[in-house]
């Protein structure tokens, strides 16, 4: 199973994606490349085509309207109206009533209004998606960077101990080590390369990862440089899609609320034009045909006047429930900026410090070295001396790219 899941991802890199390889890639490139791949994006061009089409179909209202009407059979009770004439039974009559819209209280206009801010609503909802999938891109970057950090401090701590392996080697020739000094530090070089091999496991999960979300070829000897992000002054979170949202979803039922046009009146210019064949006969005159043009107006009376007042209640409580939805993404939002901006300052703090440690534990390294040269520290001692000082560079390291991914955080919370 795991054979053929290494064989679709194979397939996947060879096809799907370019076969070129990146030599080296930045944060802001991954992020670019995401957007432009990921196919959520192609919605938005989606929603401006559908909202055009709906404006369209509402447009056709103010087009004029025709209705025909035809009969034709026996008709039955006609009265005779001309002496000495007989009636014919047989009629056709057909009409066409064309109607122009006026004026309609508004209805279409606040029709296309609510399709437009609706498409506003689905795009912004897409761009808050869009949004959080910079976040777990740069996850993914700031990962593989954390990865890379611990994997330089292992090759430095193997080239140490390989050092301190030839110095034993020595020491043993001239009989001033044990066998077992050599044990332990071929002990020490085995647990780091399982160390490694598990680190680069990881990493090679990542980089596909990112692979496919950039749709680039993010292999393992590719550099991910590392980004020079300076922290936002600006405490301001206007900046985020979710508070665009927001205000669409209350220009959303501003739209719906019920105005005085859905009480008024529709206007309209009427033609009506029939026909009748066999003619009616009156007298010295004849009825064939009927032509008539005017206004017409509609106007429902009751029902929705009577809903309006309840509808409009429901509104203003929808919409309060949105301005309580607001505050507290505002609350939530500023809660995790204060909470970084702790972080950031705790970072500085530690880094330091950390500068000062990895300065005495190298020192303490050396003299540690010096002693077990002179016989007056085991081995034993000499691979802790060792370990210290390197998990001493690797805090401060994996500190520098922490506080990176906490500034790059604090400045998504703010929305850049």
């Amino acid at each position: 199973m795991r054979k053929l899941k290494h064989y679709i991802l194979l397939f996947f890199l060879c096809v799907g994606y370019p076969a070129y390889s990146q030599s080296s890639v930045s944060l802001d490139s991954c992020i670019a490349w995401s957007l432009q791949n990921y196919p959520l994006i192609q919605q938005l061009q989606l929603i401006d085509l559908s909202r055009d089409y709906s404006i369209d179909n509402i447009n056709t209202g103010y087009i004029p309207h025709a209705n025909i009407f035809a009969f034709g059979g026996y008709i039955d009770g006609i009265p005779q109206l001309t002496p000495n004439t007989a009636s014919e039974p047989w009629r056709f009559m057909g009409a066409i009533n064309v109607e122009q819209t006026i004026w309609d209280g508004g209805q279409m206009l606040k029709n296309k209004k609510l399709t437009k801010t609706q498409a506003e609503i689905d795009k912004q909802n897409i761009r808050i998606n869009l949004f959080e999938l910079r976040s777990k891109v740069s996850e993914i970057f700031f990962g593989i960077l954390l990865i890379q950090e611990q994997k330089k401090e292992i090759h430095l701590q193997e080239n140490n101990l390989n050092q301190s392996l030839k110095s034993v080697e020595t020491a043993i020739k001239n009989g001033t080590a044990y066998y077992s000094d050599l044990d332990e530090v071929n002990v020490a070089l085995l647990n780091l390369d399982q160390k490694l091999s598990q680190l680069r496991a990881l990493e090679n999960s990542y980089r596909e990862m990112l692979t496919m979300f950039t749709h680039r070829n993010i292999v393992e000897n590719t550099v991910l440089e590392r980004p020079v992000i300076q922290m936002s002054l600006n405490d301001s979170i206007e900046k985020r899609p979710e508070l665009q949202l927001f205000d669409n979803q209350k220009k959303l039922l501003d739209a719906h609320n019920p105005g005085a046009g859905e009480a008024l009146p529709r206007v309209s210019l009427m033609g009506l034009g029939g026909l009748i064949a066999p003619e009616f006969k009156m007298n010295q005159t004849s009825l064939n045909h009927l032509l008539m043009g005017g206004l017409t107006v509609t106007w429902p009376i009751g029902g929705r006047t009577y809903t309006m007042g309840m509808d409009k209640k429901r509104l203003s409580i929808e919409k309060q429930k949105i301005d309580n939805q607001q505050e507290t993404f505002i609350f939530n939002t500023k809660l995790s900026l204060s909470q970084h901006a702790s972080k950031i300052r705790q970072w500085d703090e530690m880094l330091i410090s950390d500068e000062k440690i990895v300065d005495l534990r190298n020192k303490i390294k050396k003299s540690a070295e010096t002693k077990y040269e002179n016989g007056t520290i085991t081995m034993t001692e000499l691979l802790r001396c060792i370990n210290e000082a390197s998990l001493a560079k690797q805090n401060k390291d994996l500190h520098e790219i922490q506080k990176l991914l906490t500034i790059y955080q604090y400045n998504a919370d703010l929305g850049y």
